[in-house]
């Protein structure tokens, strides 16, 4: 049989407590062909896991009729917050062997040549998930800086589009917006941005107003719920009025904020949900 279809990925897959077995559509050769990854939603932090330790493999009998199986979690379901992808590892190697007067199977030819698709379709998939210049662009240099120019820099394009290392401004980007890093005991500079931003990856238990060069100013502070939510902010003890911080994944929580001569800082309103 043919490869007629060039999906090479299963999921991702959303954990939700009760779910261990996850299917998958592409024919693969083994088990060890199969290669499954997950990925903490909170912070990025992808982790591949090991075959018969964290899953085992379950393979349809027949790949070519009917390609593909499910894999199943060893440790148990896939905990809310977590998601789950599944593709195929088929190594970069030509095991096939046809000698010369020796007779050989219509099989054996037809799996070398799906062996080959299939590493064509593993290189696409690795492809389609990276960064690409449209092929409308003219020819241009798209080597990255050295790692000793790029170390602790931000990529940039110069006039001609080429990657070049930026200097970053700390905690500001565009249009007075401060990106605030989170911590459980942040600082909030109002010198930094006229809108401070932060996402909740966990609980904030204490911060700190800052005033900088913002005294008589206003400003508005953003929290951000990750996707998991459920995480508590305490607001600098001397801010005045601010109201809760809604704990629902993915909401956001704006309060304005005005500050007085003593470096304190007064809410002008209700906070705004989102």
């Amino acid at each position: 049989m043919t490869i007629s279809s060039t999906t090479r990925t299963a999921g991702p897959f959303i954990g939700n407590g009760s779910a261990s077995v996850f299917p998958f559509t592409f024919k693969v050769f083994q088990a060890a062909d199969v290669s499954v990854t997950n990925v903490l939603v909170a912070t990025g932090l992808q982790t591949g896991l090991n075959l018969n330790t964290d899953y085992t493999v379950a393979l349809n009998p027949n790949q070519d009729t009917n390609p593909g199986g499910s894999i199943t979690l060893t440790a148990g379901a896939l905990a809310s917050g977590y998601n789950l992808a599944i593709t195929s590892n088929v190594a970069n190697l030509q095991p096939t062997e046809l000698t010369n007067q020796g007779g050989f199977y219509p099989e054996v030819l037809t799996a070398s040549l799906d062996r080959a698709t299939i590493q064509i379709q593993q290189l696409q998939t690795e492809t389609d998930l990276s960064l690409a210049y449209p092929i409308t662009d003219p020819t241009v240099s798209s080597t990255l800086p050295a790692i000793a120019q790029r170390a602790g820099m931000l990529l940039g394009f110069d006039a001609n589009g080429v990657p070049l290392a930026i200097a970053p401004t700390v905690g500001v980007i565009g249009s007075g917006v401060a990106i605030i890093p989170f911590s459980s005991t942040p600082v909030l500079n109002a010198g930094q941005g006229s809108l401070l931003k932060i996402t909740l990856t966990g609980n904030v238990t204490s911060s700190t107003l800052s005033v900088g060069s913002a005294a008589n100013a206003f400003f508005a502070v953003k929290i951000v719920q990750d996707a998991v939510g459920g995480h508590t902010f305490a607001w600098p003890a001397n801010f005045h009025n601010a109201g809760a911080v809604d704990t629902v994944a993915n909401s956001t929580s704006t309060q304005l904020f005005a500050i007085d001569t003593d470096g304190s800082a007064t809410a002008l309103g209700p906070i705004m949900y989102s």
